[in-house]
């Protein structure tokens, strides 16, 4: 059994209903809705505003995707509440992003290659773009989808330290080696 299952998912005012199908697990919220795909059957249930999974087998793989199930459902929570936003700064002389004129769901990266960059953004992800086009603020309600498209975007060129070109996740520190010395 699972340390977290055992806890339980504190739900907060901004959730609005949260209902289970045959398969599926549905929440809503002031931010809109989310739904989730269950692979095998478990029992979620009420108590003191908390919901809590359980699982009558003695399976021990059943029992170990239990604390996955958790954490999942609780992201699923949070989006729908507060959603998550990523943050990303582009650095380099003549980097820069912007949004497609023909397709407002499309961003063109300028990366100091010979052409334009361009990558379409899912209906789901708000995104907005500061400081002259060197940093974008991503929102979604959905965690698993926002880093994947974060994932492309850091991708398209990756941050080189010693010359500090590249797109980074704003608050990220990354450390240089050390030289070796004689």
């Amino acid at each position: 059994m699972s340390k977290k299952s055992i806890k339980g998912i504190k739900l907060n005012k901004n959730i609005n209903s949260i209902y289970k199908t045959k398969n599926n697990l549905f929440v809503y919220g002031i931010l809109g809705y989310e739904k989730i795909k269950l692979k095998y059957k478990y029992f979620i249930f009420y108590k003191k505003k908390s919901i809590f999974i359980k699982i009558f087998s003695k399976k021990k793989m059943l029992k170990s995707i239990l604390g996955t199930y958790h954490s999942i459902i609780k992201n699923l929570i949070f989006g729908v509440s507060k959603g998550f936003s990523k943050s990303l700064s582009i650095d380099g002389l003549g980097y820069y992003v912007k949004i497609s004129k023909k397709d407002h769901n499309k961003l063109l990266f300028e990366l100091g290659y010979s052409n334009l960059k361009s990558l379409f953004v899912d209906k789901k992800i708000k995104f907005n773009i500061e400081e002259k086009g060197k940093r974008i603020v991503l929102f979604c309600t959905n965690n698993i989808l926002l880093g994947d498209f974060v994932n492309k975007i850091l991708k398209l060129r990756k941050y080189n330290l010693y010359n500090g070109k590249g797109i980074k996740i704003t608050n990220e520190i990354k450390v240089l080696k050390q030289r070796k010395k004689k």
